[in-house]
């Protein structure tokens, strides 16, 4: 037992440099918080989807999208995509903030567009309904990302 004792107490005296060099060299002010970005790419989109969901942790008056390309499975039609901000409520479902705006016209990456989602904004788990606004027979593609 003594033996096993030693050989921890070794590991931690030769551990604890290492420890006190990090937190000597640590200071509070540089501590930033994480930047999280939201990123989807959905292809073939007949009637909607959504992104992933994310949390928003502070109220804020407005959600940038940007990076937008938007296509269509058709050469003759230009993309109408509707982007809408969807609320996680109590009971876990997500519902509509009546957050939204609609893009029309084709972005490839050579010509990627952005827009902003105004509205209140309260602390929560959303996600991003994209529904296309084309109609079913004409499918749609949207990637994107939204910083938060």
């Amino acid at each position: 037992m003594k033996k096993y004792f030693v050989v921890l107490l070794s590991v931690l005296l030769l551990a604890l440099p290492s420890f006190t060099f990090a937190s000597e060299n640590m200071s509070n002010d540089t501590i930033q918080p994480l930047a999280v970005t939201v990123n989807w790419q959905k292809n073939n989109i007949a009637t909607s989807t959504t992104t992933d969901g994310f949390y928003i942790g502070s109220s804020r008056s407005s959600l940038k999208l940007t990076a937008i390309q938007q296509s269509t499975t058709s050469i003759w039609t230009s993309a109408k995509i509707e982007y809408r901000l969807l609320k996680q409520n109590s009971s876990g479902s997500f519902v509509d903030t009546g957050i939204y705006d609609v893009l029309e016209g084709s972005f490839n990456p050579a010509n990627r567009t952005s827009t902003t989602l105004y509205g209140t904004i309260s602390p929560g788990t959303y996600k991003i309904k994209i529904t296309n606004k084309n109609g079913s027979s004409v499918k749609v593609h949207s990637i994107g990302k939204c910083d938060l």
